[in-house]
């Protein structure tokens, strides 16, 4: 199941950089039925594919996703035991991690951002420049913290009165900045590439749901730590 929500959320990054790249119109983030159509082309049924195909978009980019699989030898999801179920469930985390993953990462690209345009990046600056740049890039941030705490920040209501989509797209313009800046200066220190939904094992295993299925996993590295680890329980008078 893990491997699962991770492809998928590969593919939703993938479908949406095809979909910037094109200018073509973007997916319905906070809707059910894209994230239930990703899914599906991960585990991989004639049913499921079928279902897919209603999504020609969609479809060509799990196309695209599917070569590069085949390159890396990755075993195909086969169709599992109650994946209706599953699927639901998992859809519905997605549903709501998109919108989380934004918001919190949103900062972090538009600090980059500001420093790769007005900062002190850049090795070949002597320290007097580097300082006023920074201190530029400083006085931006706090000046845009103001400001766009208010009407800019992915807050749960901005995002009710903006779409999920228009941060994307912003999210995007921020990382066309620093791609070009890594041609540029390739290797320099604080400028990293960064995908739009920032999938780390952080956000998989925070909404993980214990059941019949999740349940041995749980076990067994409860009993793996036994192994190496005294549970100290204070006793009680």
């Amino acid at each position: 199941m893990q491997q699962i929500q991770m492809e998928a959320w590969y593919l939703v990054n993938l479908h949406t950089l095809q979909c910037l790249e094109d200018d073509s119109p973007l997916p319905d983030y906070t809707g059910k039925a894209f994230y239930d159509h990703c899914c599906s082309c991960i585990a991989t049924t004639a049913k499921t594919n079928l279902n897919t195909r209603k999504n020609p978009e969609l479809w060509e980019s799990y196309s695209v996703y599917k070569g590069k699989r085949a390159l890396t030898g990755l075993e195909e999801v086969r169709n599992l035991v109650g994946y209706s179920q599953l699927k639901a469930e998992l859809r519905e985390q997605m549903i709501v991690k998109a919108e989380v993953m934004i918001r919190q990462h949103f900062a972090k690209h538009l600090r980059l951002y500001v420093q790769i345009a007005f900062g002190g990046l850049g090795s070949n600056l002597d320290k007097k420049v580097i300082k006023e740049k920074a201190l530029l890039a400083r006085e931006i941030m706090r000046v845009l913290h103001a400001e766009w705490s208010e009407q800019w920040i992915p807050w749960p209501n901005r995002i009710g009165e903006n779409g999920l989509t228009f941060y994307v797209r912003l999210v995007w313009e921020f990382q066309s900045v620093v791609e070009k800046r890594m041609k540029a200066e390739p290797n320099e220190k604080g400028v990293r590439a960064f995908s739009l939904f920032p999938v780390s094992t952080t956000y998989t295993a925070s909404h993980t749901k214990i059941n019949g299925t999740t349940l041995p996993g749980f076990y067994l590295r409860i009993k793996k730590r036994e192994k190496a680890f005294y549970w100290q329980i204070a006793e009680v008078e």
